[in-house]
């Protein structure tokens, strides 16, 4: 560098430093952060601001402006100083009768009570022109069909305030579907943003990419085409749960199952349809009239469920049962209602040696509990949501040793019931293991007596 240059970078540093030293109550506007929708005809403003003045920055008066008319003058005390550079996120007081096309303006008066003193980016104005969509449920999907270049894609859904609550995985395939499931509060409104680093969008390497916001089917919100580096729509939620009707399915999506027949144990699979946003379905068979009383629910986290040689209660050839299905959105904590019903039936043919199903394919749900467990008598019932006429539950109670502490009792099984337990003897203070057989098969509980 020569001697001149130098001396004009010197000068340039100390006019810099000079102008930093002048403005000590200095603020600016660097974004707006809120929604751009009036979705309940109000506005609920939030802003980015950064401090820029030599002084730390405690407080900051702001005028806002609705179509050049003022509103209302916020005073901002700040809970966390912003020191020089610092930004901060003010949420601004609520304005009203807000239509969509309106334009918001807002005005930087004072910082820490003393007037600005730099006029950069002290006023902005922002338009409420944002495109909304409405979801009828607060259960929402988004589906993302990569292009050539997947890394560059990504997206947030953020609230009224801004703030994330819910944003995409990294995307590695080009040409890839994945569905990420998405709950958010019932009846708010939300900002749905999709981003492209490569700042073309979807439309150079692969037209047919996309970002869909879903809410039980129907598309929200789609990020498609060359939109640039952002795509931004407000989107509404609505009151209902996402729980569309399931049953087995009634058309070859991907086959027929609904009175589906021939059907062999330990190969043949049944679907039921559909429902968007749920992570788990529960299929519940039941014998139809005439035949002996049976029930049994069987979990996957798939639509789809393999009819297996289930070592308790298992299904038996040559009979018809009806199936009922319904849908979960947290993995079987609760659960939608039941669809309608449909019957299938069960070959007389041999069916595959029984065999462990892939997994992640298909779990039974809990057949038997044992309570109360921890016992404070030695007396305990057995609760069952799975049961089989045909085939009497026997109880026996060995201690730790494996020595049988007290004889097999039947025990009458109801659906949806409970049995209490009656040994032929009692249980003193320890831990026990409970064998409970049904038919052919049995299976081990833990039971502590105190």
């Amino acid at each position: 560098m020569t001697a001149r240059a130098t001396l004009l970078f010197t000068a340039a540093l100390a006019t810099v430093a000079t102008i930093a030293q002048s403005n000590q109550y200095d603020s600016r506007i660097d974004s707006y952060v809120g929604l751009r929708y009036p979705c309940d005809g109000t506005v609920q403003p939030v802003l980015r601001i950064q401090n820029v003045g030599g002084e730390t920055m405690t407080s900051c008066d702001i005028d806002v402006l609705k179509n050049g008319v003022t509103d209302n003058t916020f005073n901002w005390v700040l809970g966390v100083p912003a020191a020089t550079n610092e930004f901060r996120q003010p949420t601004l007081p609520v304005v009203t009768n807000v239509l969509p096309g309106d334009l918001l303006e807002f005005r930087i008066l004072t910082v820490n009570g003393q007037p600005d003193q730099g006029a950069t980016e002290n006023i902005k104005q922002f338009a409420m022109t944002d495109e909304k969509g409405d979801a009828d449920s607060y259960q929402v999907q988004v589906k993302v069909l990569t292009d050539d270049n997947p890394a560059e894609t990504s997206w947030k859904v953020k609230d009224a305030l801004g703030a994330t609550v819910a944003q995409s995985p990294v995307y590695t395939n080009p040409g890839e579907l994945r569905e990420t499931s998405v709950t958010l509060a019932a009846d708010q409104c939300y900002n749905f943003e999709v981003y492209d680093s490569g700042a073309d969008g979807f439309g150079e390497s692969r037209e047919s990419g996309y970002a869909k916001l879903v809410s039980m089917g129907e598309d929200v919100a789609v990020a498609s085409g060359a939109f640039g580096s952002l795509f931004r729509k407000v989107a509404q939620t609505g009151t209902e749960n996402g729980c569309v009707p399931s049953q087995l399915t009634t058309t070859a999506d991907p086959l027929t199952s609904c009175g589906a027949t021939g059907l062999i144990l330990g190969s043949s699979q049944i679907h039921a349809t559909a429902v968007p946003g749920a992570n788990k379905y529960m299929f519940r068979f039941t014998n139809i009239p005439g035949q002996p009383a049976y029930a049994r629910n069987i979990t996957s986290p798939s639509r789809s469920l393999a009819i297996g040689n289930w070592s308790t209660l298992p299904l038996k050839k040559g009979r018809t049962y009806t199936v009922q299905v319904r849908a979960s959105f947290d993995n079987g904590a609760t659960y939608c209602d039941y669809g309608t019903s449909c019957t299938i039936r069960i070959a007389n043919t041999p069916g595959a040696q029984p065999r462990m199903l892939a997994e992640g394919m298909s779990t039974a749900e809990p057949v038997f509990t044992v309570f109360p467990n921890p016992s404070l008598d030695g007396h305990f019932s057995i609760r069952t949501d799975a049961y089989d006429e045909e085939e009497p539950m026997m109880v026996e109670a060995f201690n730790l040793l494996g020595e049988r502490v007290a004889s097999a009792r039947p025990v009458p099984m109801t659906e949806g019931g409970t049995a209490p337990v009656q040994l032929d003897r009692s249980l003193e203070s320890g831990v026990y293991l409970l064998r409970i057989t049904v038919g052919e098969s049995a299976t081990t509980q833990r039971l502590v007596v105190r």
